[in-house]
């Protein structure tokens, strides 16, 4: 039996699964609910409901955590992947994603869930999504750990979402919270004999929950594991006949913070794994916290002040966290402390420091002790492929070390490749388990698209505040190529929308990189960025290499590392490098995978002769990026924001 088969959790019997009569649901519990669902999904825009085929083999992929997401694919290929935070407009959501599921249930599925032949649930420990139920927590982040200090976010964060015990069984909190703690989970012991808490000993019967809330039967969910999720999304984007060394690695899923494996031969062999224990992901968390910011969202804000910082300052900060956690002989993370003193150890020992020294330490850190985690696999396999994914993989930085390993032939890193592309590997999952063939994935354009009707039918609704005017493909080109040259910012909104959190070019804020001054526009008047965070370019794939050091040609569409930049970068575009080492995380922008955008970038080549734009995401500080066409007038009406490219109209905001 291979890991893929093992990975399989039959938690239930048929006859447990049945104990619980669900076959009458009240509206409440329903997915579709009418009135929620007419006022949530908003007037634009209608999915349309093609012909169902019962033959289409279709899948759903759930990913119920921080970031809550759905994937759909259907015989193979992945059709849908979608945020909840793009819909309830709620920074990183939390919990089923409902509304996305809803969208693409009328969309795929002829409005019956029951019509999936396979409903995939990522993630073996559905606690998460039992506080979730309970407490209605919606947005991880800000609405979970943001409000407390730090101490009270770090034991929110370990005991109401992964019931460890361990974390607070001697505090005072733990003893209030006991007949609470009682009330919802029972013991078991693992096969070393210590106590665990999984979902299979929570009382209340959480596959049953999550059917009769998505209305599906409870027999067709599947549950894979967190960290063969992560791997397996990589697999999607490669030629999977081939042999990789898989990574994965962030905070924690399913007890554990990381997993290393081959993949050949259709089969994933997982040769480490690592306890939640020696988390660097969630280490790198508590720096976050520390420094006054929020943890799982902000962590880009401490990679991008680590440049700053004096290299002779920073030896003595690194040398802290390299006292919290190293790697063992076996190839595995470690620490001499557990992981409840981790914050306490950085509070001890960091508290008077600099923040730009801190954020230099745990970042230099980070890259050094990945490396020399992934150096340590290769040297032990041979094998030179290697994918990488988690949520610590979202390092840019790091990543670009892992890159410039000599030993290293090939890398691929999972697009956005946190808990939101678990998604990914549950389909993966589930299409490999069923022998369904696999279209790889060469574009993550996979989200809403506006209907032309839809948009003009708003814009007529907001003609009190805006003009508009409809304009063929070439001609909006030629357009907003000019008024970008003219030093204008302009937010387009077009095509499908990109998934993840890289904005791509279709939900995207743009303006020309040659001026220092335009990233003064975007902080003061639209973003309210930190200033010391660096912006990012959309660059022809032809001309890359004019731009980025790149001797290897890794092929880079999805804005997942960062590379040295050429002197014709930093004179051509240095408002799109980092301010201070001018590192560049470029996008490569391809004629057949988005030719309009392409060509919107050749037309500012014609004008001012280069092959770049600055493009950020199309969003107000602290929201998700945008989705619909209400969403981007509501981003132009709250912001300085003056043009709107969208499909085929130029919207202009009235004087």
């Amino acid at each position: 039996m291979n890991i893929l088969e093992t990975s399989l959790k039959t938690v239930y019997t048929k006859q447990e699964i049945f104990s619980k009569n669900i076959s009458k649901k009240t509206s409440d519990s329903m997915l579709f609910d009418k009135k929620d669902h007419n006022s949530s999904m908003g007037k634009y825009p209608h999915p349309p409901t093609p012909e169902y085929n019962k033959n289409k083999n279709i899948i759903i992929s759930l990913q119920c955590g921080h970031n809550a997401t759905i994937g759909v694919s259907i015989n193979g290929e992945i059709v849908c992947l979608l945020s909840e935070e793009r819909l309830n407009r709620l920074k990183n959501s939390f919990g089923i994603p409902k509304l996305a599921l809803q969208y693409a249930v009328k969309k795929y599925l002829n409005g019956d869930i029951k019509n999936a032949d396979k409903i995939i649930y990522c993630g073996t420990d559905l606690s998460g999504l039992r506080v979730a139920e309970d407490f209605g927590f919606k947005s991880f982040g800000s609405r979970l750990l943001y409000p407390y200090s730090y101490t009270q976010r770090d034991m929110l964060l370990k005991q109401y979402i992964f019931y460890k015990r361990k974390f607070f069984k001697n505090t005072h909190l733990f003893h209030k919270c006991k007949s609470f703690i009682k009330k919802f989970i029972g013991k078991k012991r693992n096969e070393q004999g210590k106590w665990i808490f999984p979902f299979i000993v929570i009382r209340r019967n959480l596959i049953n929950v999550l059917a009769e809330k998505i209305g599906c039967n409870p027999q067709d969910i599947i549950q894979i594991d967190h960290h063969i999720s992560h791997i397996l999304a990589s697999l999607y984007f490669v030629n999977k006949d081939k042999k990789y060394l898989c990574f994965s690695i962030d905070g924690v899923g399913d007890g554990m913070c990381a997993k290393v494996g081959v993949w050949e031969n259709s089969d994933l062999k997982i040769l480490s794994t690592t306890s939640e224990q020696y988390s660097l992901g969630l280490l790198y968390s508590k720096v976050v916290s520390f420094l006054g910011m929020l943890p799982l969202e902000h962590e880009f804000k401490v990679m991008g002040m680590a440049p700053y910082a004096k290299p002779e300052q920073v030896k003595r900060v690194k040398e802290i966290f390299e006292e919290i956690l190293q790697i063992t002989s076996d190839g595995n993370f470690t620490s001499p402390i557990t992981d409840s003193q981790h914050l306490n150890y950085i509070i001890d020992n960091l508290m008077f420091e600099r923040f730009d020294n801190v954020s230099a330490g745990v970042q230099i850190f980070t890259e050094e002790i990945l490396t020399k985690w992934v150096k340590f696999w290769i040297d032990k396999t041979g094998i030179k492929d290697i994918t990488l994914g988690g949520g610590v993989m979202m390092n840019v930085k790091a990543v670009k070390k892992i890159y410039e390993i000599p030993e290293v032939n090939s890398v691929f890193i999972t697009p956005s490749s946190g808990d939101e592309s678990l998604a990914i590997g549950g389909l993966f999952y589930a299409n490999n388990k069923f022998d369904i063939p696999i279209k790889r994935i060469t574009d993550i354009y996979l989200g809403r698209q506006n209907e032309e009707n839809d948009i003009e039918n708003y814009l007529k609704s907001v003609n009190d505040r805006y003009t508009y005017e409809k304009l063929s493909e070439d001609e909006m080109a030629k357009k907003v190529a000019q008024i970008l040259a003219n030093d204008e910012v302009v937010a387009r909104c077009a095509g499908k929308e990109e998934w993840g959190a890289r904005a791509l070019g279709n939900r995207s804020i743009l303006c020309n990189a040659s001026h220092f001054k335009n990233i003064d526009i975007l902080n003061q008047y639209i973003k309210d960025r930190d200033f010391w965070m660096p912006f990012t370019p959309s660059i022809l794939k032809e001309d890359i290499d004019k731009y980025i050091v790149n001797p290897r040609k890794m092929d880079v569409p999805y804005m997942c590392i960062t590379f040295d930049s050429t002197p014709l970068a930093q004179k051509h575009i240095p408002a799109a490098l980092h301010p201070y080492d001018h590192t560049i995380r470029p996008q490569s922008v391809d004629k057949e995978i988005n030719p309009s955008y392409h060509k919107l970038l050749c037309e500012f080549k014609k004008l001012t002769g280069i092959s770049a734009l600055l493009n950020t995401s199309f969003n107000l500080h602290g929201q998700p990026n945008v989705s619909t066409i209400e969403d981007a007038i509501f981003t132009l009406d709250n912001s300085k924001l003056k043009y709107l490219a969208t499909d085929n109209f130029l919207v202009i905001k009235k004087e």
